[in-house]
């Protein structure tokens, strides 16, 4: 409550007029949507969208669409609690979303930090039978990457001191790079992570797993490169269409 009250008096100070909200993955596992819709109603009066995770990843390819002026490419939109994968097939853009998500997969596998083989064994056998079940192994090139993995791994990669979104925005994530990567964090501590690179609090916690997420579906995909971003979900919302009124609340 003290976060969404500290929101709400950004707002008032803003003098914003039109606010837009969605939840993704946390929300959908919570199975109580109409108790976080309530919270959200009472303390910023929006109507927040649980939205799936189809509606997740078209409205992200959307945003990079529009960001990039690309038409044909394929992304990843790689969440704490799924991972979303989107691309074109004919006339239409399929989404595929599965729960491999970094935070996800984490909680489920590594017991021990740093992880022991057998631990790091079983995430990927996991992921890569989530993805050889659901996807073929083609997709359309270029590759975009969205989510806090993604734009992590860049700002680490970029070797950059301090995170600036024209950095990240455009940086190509190279898989020879993100294997080198993950041999230097691989049986790291946290707190030796913590202070190795300037990342943001809380993200240590999930770097390996995500990493070796990000490497299992580049290596399955035989993708060599990706394009991060910056701009995904937030930014799409406001490229929508059509049903832009599921979203915003403009009689604050």
């Amino acid at each position: 409550s003290n976060v969404l009250e500290e929101i709400n008096q950004i707002f008032l100070e803003n003098n914003v007029k039109e606010v837009f909200s969605a939840a993704t993955a946390f929300a959908r596992k919570l199975n109580c949507e109409k108790e976080l819709r309530d919270i959200f109603y009472k303390y910023l009066g929006i109507n927040i969208k649980v939205i799936n995770g189809e509606e997740e990843g078209l409205i992200v390819y959307n945003s990079i669409k529009h960001q990039y002026h690309v038409s044909s490419f394929s992304v990843f939109d790689v969440g704490g609690g799924s991972t979303e994968i989107v691309y074109p097939e004919g006339n239409n853009i399929k989404v595929k979303s599965l729960e491999i998500g970094s935070l996800y997969l984490k909680k489920q596998f590594f017991k021990n930090i740093p992880p022991l083989t057998d631990e790091k064994n079983e995430l990927c056998s996991y992921v890569l039978s989530k993805l050889s079940d659901s996807l073929k192994k083609e997709i359309i090139s270029p590759v975009f990457g969205v989510g806090g993995t993604i734009t992590t791994i860049a700002f680490v990669l970029s070797g950059s001191k301090k995170y600036e979104r024209d950095i990240i925005n455009g940086f190509e994530i190279d898989i020879n790079n993100l294997e080198r990567f993950y041999h230097s964090i691989e049986y790291m501590k946290l707190d030796k992570i913590r202070e190795t690179y300037p990342i943001e609090e809380g993200r240590e916690d999930v770097l390996l797993s995500g990493v070796l997420l990000v490497l299992l579906l580049m290596n399955y995909f035989n993708i060599r490169k990706i394009i991060a971003s910056d701009t995904s979900l937030l930014e799409g919302l406001f490229y929508l269409p059509t049903r832009k009124s599921e979203f915003s609340r403009t009689d604050r």
